[in-house]
């Protein structure tokens, strides 16, 4: 959303500021999210996975690791081992541009989306 916004008052030349601010997150990691509220107990308490699946790629992209296929293969190996969230995707994409990213890069922009039970959960961490 940010991405989005940054182009939008580039392309239209207003003459604003904008403050980006770091998600707010629970003590367990988990985004916060009026979503949350539709979490039973035993999905709360499998949703902080997600952080722990992008916190993975960081501390992959913390060894030296740049590769978008490395970052997000780092994602999934998490993601495996919660079979209860369904994946929708997990994307590694220049954070400026939002293009997909296809080779090594000092700034990547990881997003995903699953389901977990009915709801729908998005989270994302930009390294670099």
């Amino acid at each position: 959303q940010c991405a989005v916004i940054r182009k939008l008052v580039r392309d239209l030349d207003l003459p604003v500021e904008i403050d980006i601010a770091p998600t707010a997150r629970e003590a367990d990691g988990l985004a916060m999210s009026s979503r949350n509220a539709y979490l039973s107990a035993e999905e709360r308490a499998i949703a902080p996975t997600l952080w722990t699946a992008l916190t993975a790629a960081q501390l992959a992209y913390d060894s030296g690791a740049r590769d978008p296929d490395v970052l997000r293969g780092a994602v999934l190996a998490v993601l495996a081992d919660a079979p209860r969230l369904v994946l929708d995707y997990v994307n590694a994409a220049d954070p400026d541009t939002l293009e997909p990213l296809t080779a090594p890069s000092d700034k990547v922009l990881l997003s995903l989306a699953a389901k977990l039970g009915s709801t729908r959960l998005i989270d994302n961490l930009v390294l670099g």
